[in-house]
């Protein structure tokens, strides 16, 4: 095992806090725990860095958390909250010299590359010139260990609303599990043995889990999980940091950009 970190580069929902127009809702605008971007993790191990969905800020998380190389790209589905910065992967490769790989299930990358030709093959206008190598994880892959870029990922299957789906990603003893309505039993037991769990609870104090899971729905997760430590991600304008802070039980916190954890990662 070696000792790697994960840097939350963003920890709000679609919109982000605040929303365009500068819109807080609940949210304590003087707190800076409260300024969310979208939702978004680095992973660093051994000197390399994987980059979970490349969402509309991408290129200011990158420089806000002084991400200087890219390894790998890991998806957790193609909504547009987490894969509308995918263009500024076009500066990386200028800058790395080298393809871009990016890994997720076939329905997502096949959706990424209609969306975004040109990341993916040159243009016929000799503008653009491919980008992405894309890797798809297959059927068997889901709740097993796998490298990438030297790195042990696996991917949990999730489902995401009435019949979508995504994919969390544990690595070691920590798991990042974002845009997450359901579990299947299957998935729960691959998350057992983590000791920190980066979770979805967009919904934190209401009754709709139609496509977020509220608080009530992440505990009940957690009582088969047990994970030590239970960060609350994906926030919206409705949870402000503070108060959510002082609500939570023992064991539990929200997340908030730029906080570094500390992770046991096979490699």
């Amino acid at each position: 095992m070696a000792t790697g970190r994960v840097i939350i580069l963003g920890s709000g929902a679609s919109g982000g806090v605040p929303l365009a127009t500068g819109f807080w809702g609940s949210c304590d605008p003087d707190n800076p725990k409260n300024a969310r971007l979208r939702a978004s993790i680095a992973v660093e191990v051994a000197g390399k860095t994987l980059i979970v969905d490349t969402g509309p800020d991408f290129r200011e998380q990158t420089i806000r958390y002084n991400v200087k190389s890219i390894d790998g790209i890991l998806y957790t589905h193609a909504h547009s909250d987490h894969v509308h910065g995918i263009d500024d992967l076009r500066y990386v490769k200028f800058i790395q010299k080298n393809m871009i790989h990016a890994y997720g299930d076939l329905a997502t990358l096949n959706e990424l590359q209609a969306r975004f030709t040109h990341m993916f093959a040159a243009s016929a206008d000799g503008i653009y010139e491919p980008v992405i190598t894309p890797h798809a994880f297959t059927d068997e892959d889901y709740g097993r260990y796998q490298a990438i870029s030297g790195i042990d990922v696996m991917p949990v299957w999730q489902h995401h609303g009435t019949a979508g789906h995504s994919i969390g990603y544990r690595f070691g003893n920590f798991a990042y599990c974002t845009d997450v309505s359901k579990y299947d039993d299957a998935a729960l037991e691959q998350l057992k043995g983590i000791d920190t769990w980066l979770v979805d609870c967009a919904q934190f104090g209401s009754d709709y889990t139609l496509v977020h899971p509220n608080f009530e729905i992440v505990q009940g997760w957690q009582e088969k999980v047990q994970a030590r430590r239970v960060i609350l991600t994906h926030l919206t304008p409705r949870v402000d940091f503070e108060e959510t802070r002082k609500a939570l039980p023992q064991g539990y916190e929200p997340a908030y950009d730029g906080l570094e954890i500390e992770i046991q990662v096979g490699t």
